[in-house]
């Protein structure tokens, strides 16, 4: 398993598979984001962190991973629900949405930086229908 980006608490995975973290600022045990190109191919689940939309590396990511036969998860507060992203390899988007926009509007205003579950986003999960058939 593939993470790409390194999540809070990620480490507590790796007693339970082959954990590899690219990470585009590695420290521990993750490994260099240019490292994708020989890693992600050969996986079975990959999961990309939402950033790389922003960033620009999402589109190669997805190549690599749609390249594999493994699955393609996007994950993070800022992944949306898309599902022209299947036409592109996305399995699954586990991601955010704006259920109260005043709320949430509030939030980004007082510069909350944590728990934006409780400021009016909701947790969302989409999947390519047929993925775990």
């Amino acid at each position: 398993m593939t993470v790409v980006g390194h999540f809070p608490l990620i480490e507590r995975l790796a007693p339970e598979c082959e954990l590899t973290v690219l990470e585009r600022n590695p420290s521990g045990d993750d490994m260099p984001d240019p490292g994708c190109e020989y890693i992600i191919p050969h996986q079975d689940f990959t999961f990309i962190t939402g950033i790389t939309l922003t960033n620009k590396t999402l589109p190669r990511l997805l190549q690599l991973a749609k390249g594999g036969s493994g699955s393609c998860i996007l994950v993070g507060p800022s992944v949306v629900p898309a599902p022209v992203l299947y036409e592109y390899g996305v399995d699954c988007m586990a991601g955010s949405v704006i259920a109260d926009p005043e709320r949430a509007k509030s939030a980004v205003m007082h510069a909350a930086t944590s728990g934006i579950f409780k400021h009016g986003v909701q947790k969302m999960r989409v999947e390519r229908p047929g993925w775990l058939d």
